[in-house]
């Protein structure tokens, strides 16, 4: 089973190798190599991975294999290996929402951008800051700022700001 999976691998038929993998996994969870069955499992999704702009469901999947990996099998040879493409996974899923919350201010949709930006921050709060533009930060709420004060939609909205774009606004 395993030698198929790598072979599947090798000729880029990273589905058919995922199955493979899977397989050994279930029949020998034990065996010396089921560590490396797992770490494939995870770089079978991993190298299926486009761009930002397409379905983070891959990432997402690459991501929940790897950690299953450290979870399943700790101290295995592949856990350094693993622990870098989860670094790797949860920067593109922060990029993918930086990314739509771009496309959403860009369109003028300043709410789900806020929206979008503060899902980056609770669920990747390492990682945003030092790639979102800091021009990109505020803008939706100086935008909100600029309201007439008296807009019964511009009052909610300025309650539920965020801490961190507070402070950016003019």
């Amino acid at each position: 089973m395993l030698r198929i999976a790598d072979t599947y691998y090798g000729e880029e038929k990273y589905a058919e190798a995922q199955v493979e993998y899977r397989a050994f996994i279930n029949f020998h969870p034990v065996h010396r190599d089921a560590s490396y069955a797992q770490y494939q499992v995870g770089m079978c999704s991993y190298q299926e991975i486009t761009t930002i702009d397409r379905d983070p469901a891959l990432t997402r999947t690459a991501l929940k294999e790897f950690q299953a990996l450290l979870t399943k099998y700790p101290g295995s040879p592949y856990e350094e290996e693993a622990t870098k493409y989860i670094t790797i996974c949860r920067d593109k899923l922060a990029e993918y929402e930086l990314y739509v919350g771009r496309f959403y201010h860009k369109k003028g949709s300043y709410l789900a951008a806020v929206g979008r930006l503060e899902k980056l921050l609770k669920d990747y709060p390492a990682r945003p800051r030092r790639r979102m533009p800091c021009t990109m930060q505020g803008s939706p709420i100086r935008s909100w700022a600029k309201r007439p004060r008296r807009s019964a939609t511009s009052r909610p909205l300025r309650r539920n700001i965020p801490p961190w774009l507070k402070r950016r606004i003019p």
